[in-house]
């Protein structure tokens, strides 16, 4: 068993989280466990109050935390779950004047990342943080958004035109062009059903398609899956039943590759010469 713990933003994120990513990682028997961040003490409930993020001194606190209370829980990683859209730019945040220079968005989100990695330094700790925010995910297929507001036809209609097609990732981060502002602009009753309206749309949409539209998201999903040390037993520990096939680039571009499970066939390639061939292969077949 591999355990996912997950530092989510706000309520979105969590739902979304709890209803699509513990169904779809525990089918590669991963566990998976959902935090929103703590941002304060609720004086009326007598309780920490979560959800949000203003400052990012509550995130890595949330991070370290958890890391801390798990200390020397095996097979246990980390990760997180918010936005690029209003990250937090204090004096402690590693989202500095220089990051927020860098025009294309998914050399800024890595650069990003890799400043929250190399912050919270901890080899089990995956950072991710989503292009521009949560509702970038209900951009892939906008008409889903029907199935709540039976009554939208029109707002929605303006909202794809709005959008124009961009990649769901790609839609920017003003306080104007947000995605959750363009949907709220079309479709204003949204504004107060956030958390409710918008994981159900995404779980609508489906996963497959989620990650098929939108790269970064789905490479976040995907890092679970081949940096898993489950995966390595399950590629050795196969007793009669070797996976592991001589590598043949014809057969390698033929053979399915599920993404929601361990793969039937691992090729094996022999040596660089052989490598070096079938990058040729590939440039001749597909290229030239």
């Amino acid at each position: 068993m591999k355990y996912i713990n997950i530092i989510a933003e706000g309520s979105s994120e969590e739902a979304f989280v709890n209803d699509v990513l513990v169904h779809h990682f525990a089918q590669m028997n991963k566990f998976v466990s959902v935090r929103k961040i703590e941002t304060g003490w609720d004086r009326i409930n007598n309780k920490p109050a979560k959800g949000g993020l203003l400052k990012y001194i509550k995130l890595r606190n949330d991070i370290l935390r958890w890391i801390q209370s798990d200390r020397g829980k095996q097979d246990t990683w980390y990760t997180t779950f918010v936005d690029l859209y209003a990250f937090p730019k204090d004096s402690l945040s590693p989202y500095t004047p220089q990051l927020q220079t860098i025009v294309n968005p998914y050399q800024k989100i890595t650069a990003l990342e890799a400043a929250i990695a190399q912050d919270i330094n901890h080899p089990n700790f995956i950072p991710y943080v989503q292009l521009h925010e949560f509702e970038a995910l209900l951009m892939v297929e906008p008409d889903r958004l029907l199935g709540m507001y039976p009554d939208g036809q029109k707002g929605i209609t303006r909202l794809k035109r709005d959008i124009n097609g961009m990649n769901p990732e790609e839609i920017n981060e003003s306080p104007q062009t947000a995605p959750s502002k363009r949907i709220i602009k079309h479709l204003p009753d949204y504004a107060g059903q956030k958390a409710q309206v918008g994981p159900m749309v995404a779980q609508d949409i489906g996963l497959n398609l989620l990650r098929q539209k939108c790269p970064h998201f789905n490479k976040w999903i995907t890092a679970g899956i081949i940096s898993s040390p489950g995966e390595t037993s399950f590629l050795f520990d196969r007793g009669e039943n070797n996976r592991m096939v001589p590598y043949n680039i014809e057969e390698v571009i033929e053979t399915d590759y599920p993404t929601e499970t361990f793969q039937d066939k691992y090729f094996v390639i022999k040596d660089k010469k052989q490598l070096k061939e079938s990058v040729k292969f590939m440039y001749n077949k597909f290229i030239k």
